[in-house]
């Protein structure tokens, strides 16, 4: 027998979180971050299946653990705030779900912490239950996604991190982080108040990195700053 449950985890005031409990062949499914009428769209997929056979309100809190030997699945949808979507997928993953995190808007920063936490799937999509609904086998079925777009996203980071590190060799974290703030046109006496330190401690990291990195003027270091960031971070 199969059962969904729908609620928001808190107060039940918006629906965005349906949990889907079976006993059957299939795992648990939970599809966090989904509105009323997207969830029904799979609601309504999985009824056409003869998955989902009744359904009643709980609360996230209580998603089911996993026991040993089983294997569960989340989906948490990423519409707006990506770093709660994260925390929802770290939650999860504390109760030994498999996670795929589908974002509306590719972020690499996301995307590399999403990894780390182990989040197992990644991918991009608009509508999510339309996603959900196509990939649906794959996903009960706990294979891997990871969408091209994210793919090629994370290239474009390792190459862009890769490029920084490479105009950045031979400095410290502290004079890459005045390096940055020189580029944004802040003043030593500015940088100073920002970081804590002197403006005689920053003129003495400025002249440092200016030696380093083989500058001539400030406006030289303004120039490979601009470089070093011309992609946003």
């Amino acid at each position: 027998m199969t059962e969904i449950c729908v609620g928001d985890g808190h107060r039940f005031r918006r629906p965005k979180t349906h949990i889907l409990f079976t006993v059957d062949r299939y795992p648990s499914l939970v599809l966090s971050g989904f509105d009323e009428g997207a969830a029904d769209e799979v609601v309504s997929a999985l009824r056409r299946r003869g998955i989902l056979r009744f359904s009643r309100l709980v609360g996230f809190e209580q998603a089911p653990n996993t026991a040993e030997g089983e294997a569960n699945v989340a989906i948490v949808y990423a519409s707006e705030s990506r770093e709660a979507a994260l925390e929802v997928c770290q939650n999860l993953i504390a109760r030994g779900f498999h996670c795929l995190l589908l974002m509306r808007e590719i972020d690499p920063q996301i995307v590399l912490r999403a990894i780390e936490t182990g989040v197992h799937s990644i991918d991009q999509s608009s509508l999510p239950q339309s996603y959900v609904i196509s990939q649906l086998d794959s996903i009960i079925r706990f294979r891997q996604i990871i969408g091209p777009q994210v793919v090629a996203a994370l290239m474009e980071e390792i190459q862009r991190q890769g490029q920084r590190a490479f105009l950045t060799r031979g400095l410290s974290t502290r004079e890459v982080e005045v390096v940055e703030l020189v580029g944004l046109g802040l003043s030593n006496g500015e940088i100073g108040a920002r970081l804590g330190v002197t403006i005689g401690a920053v003129n003495r990291i400025v002249t440092g990195i200016r030696h380093a990195l083989g500058l001539a003027s400030r406006d030289d270091l303004i120039r490979r700053a601009h470089e070093i960031w011309r992609s946003p971070r």
